[in-house]
């Protein structure tokens, strides 16, 4: 697989992955971890960082490292924004042939 096609395939796991509700873990690593044991597709932890940062720059995901308020230290939660969302939908829609 060339790297586009790694990244696109890993932000596509990444969107199903964090579809049913977001993923939170108490750091980037133990999210890494958690969203290669829930994704078929095998890729080294480094490029599920890499593919993270893109979704973050592409608008699809929040930011994942969060100080809610009150709370002494961060942590991590993945979680779709309304444009994640609607990508999903349309990458479904393709999936089944409508698009």
């Amino acid at each position: 697989m060339s790297g586009d096609a790694t990244s696109r395939a890993l932000i596509g796991a990444l969107l199903q992955a964090a579809a049913p509700a977001p993923l939170v873990a108490p750091d980037a690593e133990a999210g890494i971890a958690q969203l290669r044991a829930l994704s078929a597709t095998p890729a080294p932890p480094a490029a599920w960082h890499e593919a993270v940062a893109e979704a973050v720059r592409d608008g699809i995901i929040r930011d994942p490292v969060r100080l809610p308020p009150g709370a002494l230290q961060c942590h991590w939660c993945l979680e779709l924004t309304t444009a994640g969302r609607a990508r999903l939908v349309g990458e479904d829609a393709r999936a089944d042939g409508a698009g």
